[in-house]
């Protein structure tokens, strides 16, 4: 072999172990850059859950109520507390007119006092007639003893009993005449504080309850727009938030004729009312069905049916109709409630974590090697945060609906790739 022959081997050689060494060198950058980009991903933990699948809106609260106002001016009292619960024909409040009437009830009270010192003196004299029978029984026994005295001629004594007849006689006043001024007194002013009581008791209005229900002394000037009588004329059109215009009233205040005093509030029926933006979300829903609202940011969990439905231009007016929890709602008119449609139960999953690949669901996972793996997924119900999947066998297998093809799924502590979007299948995760 030639020198020259020998030369070009040994380049032929050389330029072999370049490329080897390029592709080497290339496939540990490829294997090595998509792991560092890889292990900044954040990843949960796929956990069994539950989810309700919910609209959001504000409701309206739309009660029967009985609105009593003042018929003059004066100042009110009221006979119940805020949100007591009063029988029909019960006195509610009452309100004293602003005429004065001080210098009647001055003398009522003076009559009052007079009334009760002729009844002391008439019940004195009572005691004195009955002192008088008693001094003529005496006196008729001291005369008898002053004759037997004298008879026996017995004159030591005869002066001792005739003082005990003058003590007598100076007991036995006539007092028939004053008792009968008495009575005619007593008449007199019993028949003045007759006419006191009329005169003042003229000056108030009372006000009873006409049917039984819960109290309320506040308005927020709403009672006839949203009342229960109107829900055959509530329409998508005239459905529309109205401003409070809120008024309390406390004991002692001052009203005029036409002022709003308190009114009375029919505890056994109520409804909410609200505006749906998109038709659609409540699509499912029809008139009777019973549904479960959430307010008072979850506190209050309430069953209702559905009382009406109007859709129009993608929108739509929906009425609820509850019997119950009443009183935590008497006092409202606007709440935020969401509407339970439906509940669902299965693996609860980060909604981001879900995208879209070739016309198919799924969620890439890291594997136990570290590999990101692309998992089919059926969708159960969702909200804005999460979703809820379907289970899969006992080993994670599930039939997809398009077919009878099965394909593995997402199963219980998974390591999720919270961003779906943002990865592919085959990088490698440390």
């Amino acid at each position: 072999m030639s020198k020259e022959e020998r030369d070009r081997k040994r380049k032929n050689k050389k330029r072999l172990r370049l490329i080897l060494i390029f592709f080497i060198l290339a496939y540990l950058i490829f294997r090595t850059v998509p792991t560092f980009y890889a292990t900044t991903f954040k990843t949960t933990l796929a956990e069994e859950g539950e989810l309700e699948d919910v609209v959001k809106a504000e409701g309206v609260v739309i009660k029967k109520e009985d609105v009593y106002k003042s018929e003059g001016n004066g100042k009110i009292s009221t006979y119940y507390k805020e949100g007591d619960r009063a029988g029909a024909g019960k006195k509610i409040a009452s309100i004293s007119l602003t005429d004065d009437k001080s210098a009647l009830e001055e003398e009522l009270k003076e009559i009052n006092v007079k009334i009760e010192n002729l009844k002391k003196a008439d019940k004195e004299g009572k005691s004195l007639k009955t002192d008088k029978k008693e001094v003529k029984e005496n006196l008729s026994e001291t005369i008898e003893l002053l004759q037997d005295k004298i008879s026996k001629e017995d004159f030591e004594d005869v002066s001792l009993v005739k003082e005990n007849i003058y003590l007598n006689m100076g007991k036995n006043t006539d007092v028939s005449g004053e008792n009968t001024l008495l009575k005619q007194s007593l008449d007199n002013l019993n028949k003045r504080k007759a006419e006191l009581i009329k005169e003042i008791s003229d000056n108030t209005i009372n006000y009873f309850s006409k049917e039984s229900g819960i109290v309320s002394f506040d308005s927020d000037g709403l009672e006839d727009i949203y009342s229960a009588e109107n829900l055959d004329n509530y329409t998508l059109d005239k459905f529309e938030r109205v401003n409070l215009k809120e008024k309390k009233i406390k004991n002692n205040d001052k009203v005029e004729t036409g002022d709003f005093i308190f009114k009375i509030i029919y505890n056994f029926e109520w409804y909410i009312g609200c505006i749906v933006d998109d038709s659609k979300k409540i699509e499912s829903l029809e008139t009777g069905n019973t549904v479960e609202i959430t307010a008072n940011d979850g506190k209050d969990r309430i069953k209702g049916k559905v009382e009406k439905i109007e859709k129009k231009d993608g929108k739509a007016l929906l009425i609820l109709k509850f019997n119950s929890f009443f009183q935590d709602f008497y006092n409202k008119r606007y709440i935020d409630i969401n509407i339970v449609k439906a509940k669902y139960e299965g693996i609860k999953v980060p909604l981001k974590s879900i995208c879209d690949v070739d016309g198919l669901k799924g969620i890439y996972i890291k594997d136990i090697s570290g590999i990101i793996r692309f998992r089919p997924v059926i969708i159960l119900g969702h909200n804005d945060e999460y979703a809820i999947i379907q289970e899969g066998d006992g080993n994670n297998y599930i039939k997809l609906k398009d077919g009878d093809e099965t394909r593995k799924t997402v199963g219980l502590f998974d390591e999720i790739i919270i961003n779906g979007d943002s990865v592919k299948e085959g990088q490698i995760v440390d």
